[in-house]
């Protein structure tokens, strides 16, 4: 190899030693360089959206500390029925419409069913069910409905 070299004319190896300069230094700009720094954007990037995810989360964390623990007090009556205490309640949230019905299972346990009821009123009485009357959800099963902010439900109640 050093004797092809050496018998090239000058003006020859200058060039094919320029060539290989130029080429090495392409190899370094596309194989090395270019890499590495969409690396480092993509990796800046990242550290951005984190630190974004981080203000988030700690605004939520001190929104979080500022709420004040549910008190479940139990006033309900836990020797009347289920069933009787569920009617009053659904008619309070203004979900006891023609569509509603709820079926007896022995005196400490009922099945409702709702029909286009108002998700929001829903839940709001689930969670008063739970803690003023100590009546907790056993099974439930949502049916999507066509309208936004209604919901069919079937909900298996305890006490």
């Amino acid at each position: 190899m050093k004797a092809w070299f050496l018998s090239l004319t000058e003006r020859e190896r200058y060039l094919l030693v320029a060539t290989f300069v130029f080429l090495f230094s392409v190899f370094l700009w596309f194989g090395v360089w270019q890499p590495l720094t969409k690396y480092q954007k993509r990796l800046k990037a990242e550290l951005e959206d984190n630190a974004k995810t981080l203000e988030i989360l700690q605004g939520a964390q001190q929104q979080l500390a500022s709420y004040k623990p549910v008190e479940t007090t139990m006033v309900g009556d836990t020797g009347t029925s289920v069933q009787l205490l569920i009617s009053p309640l659904l008619q309070n949230y203004g979900l006891n419409n023609e569509k509603a019905s709820s079926e007896a299972k022995g005196t400490n346990g009922v099945t409702l069913k709702l029909q286009e009821a108002d998700f929001d009123k829903m839940i709001s009485l689930l969670g008063d069910l739970e803690s003023q009357q100590g009546i907790y959800i056993t099974g439930m099963s949502l049916i999507p409905t066509e309208t936004p902010g209604l919901t069919g439900a079937q909900l298996s109640l305890e006490r």
